[in-house]
């Protein structure tokens, strides 16, 4: 998974050797003068909870994250993975490290995943009323809601 901060820019991709990462390194090697951009190679999860200080980050962005591996026609809700990225822990870690008014926007094609994303995130949001609260997106269409989440269908603006 990606993790992305926008102000002070950092991105981590789960895997040092993918192909994501060595974009991203070539990337910043031909614009030099960005002087704000830290690129950490390694586990996203590790490096949210151990690396970024709290109330530091104004934006997450977790680009077409892949859902935990499943038999035939299961549910992601059934899924196990030790390598899953986006479980309550990690959600629980974002929010720590994101500032007031911080945003955490997830990209992805697959509607199934995103439902049990937005299921997992509302059922963190019971245990405290300001954990992950649903921000206006007025250009878009909410598909649903589900546990108070929406879950939006559309491309994300410039912002995002």
């Amino acid at each position: 998974g990606v993790v992305t901060t926008i102000g002070n820019p950092v991105a981590s991709e789960l895997d040092p050797f993918s192909d994501e990462t060595s974009k991203l390194w070539g990337a910043t090697e031909a614009q030099v003068r960005i002087r704000n951009l830290c690129i950490l190679a390694g586990d996203a999860a590790q490096i949210v909870s151990d690396h970024l200080a709290a109330d530091s980050v104004t934006h997450v962005c977790v680009n077409f994250p892949e859902p935990p591996q499943t038999t035939r026609n299961a549910e992601c809700e059934e899924a196990e993975s030790q390598l899953h990225l986006l479980t309550p822990a990690f959600f629980r870690s974002v929010h720590a490290v994101l500032a007031s008014k911080g945003r955490l926007t997830v990209w992805s094609d697959n509607l199934g995943y995103m439902r049990s994303l937005a299921r997992t995130i509302g059922e963190l949001r019971e245990e405290g009323p300001t954990l992950f609260r649903c921000c206006a997106q007025e250009e878009h269409t909410v598909e649903e809601r589900i546990c108070g989440v929406a879950v939006y269908r559309g491309v994300p603006g410039p912002d995002c």
